[in-house]
């Protein structure tokens, strides 16, 4: 958490997505003590921890930037990408994402068509 963090958000504690193992934040396991102290109690804002650094809007916001600046200079400027340079390490796994969605959707429909 930086300082500035703190200074908006004094009691939150860290997030324990960031010192968490592979392991543990494959299988969600970090995130296993909220989810039974929400399961206990109502969560109040002061149990939710800060965003993971990765995912703040500041972040992305300066790599935009940064692409957005780079595309000024050409003859014919993107802003569409812009944003997929800014965001070309999430491409890979949305992709991934996507196809398994839609195997976990169509299988059904697939077995139901082979087996009749």
């Amino acid at each position: 958490m930086t300082s500035q963090e703190k200074e908006i958000h004094p009691s939150h504690p860290t997030n324990p997505e960031q010192s968490a193992t592979f392991l543990s934040r494959i299988l969600f396991l970090w995130i296993q003590d909220l989810m039974k102290k929400g399961y206990r109690a109502p969560l109040q804002e002061s149990d939710i921890f800060p965003c993971h650094p990765n995912l703040q809007s500041r972040r992305v916001t300066d790599l935009v930037k940064y692409y957005w600046n780079i595309e000024l200079k050409k003859k014919s400027p993107s802003l569409p990408r812009a944003f997929l340079k800014a965001n070309a390490k999430l491409i890979f796994p949305i992709t991934l994402m996507c196809l398994s969605q839609s195997f976990f959707f169509l299988a059904p429909a697939f077995l139901v068509s082979k087996l009749s």
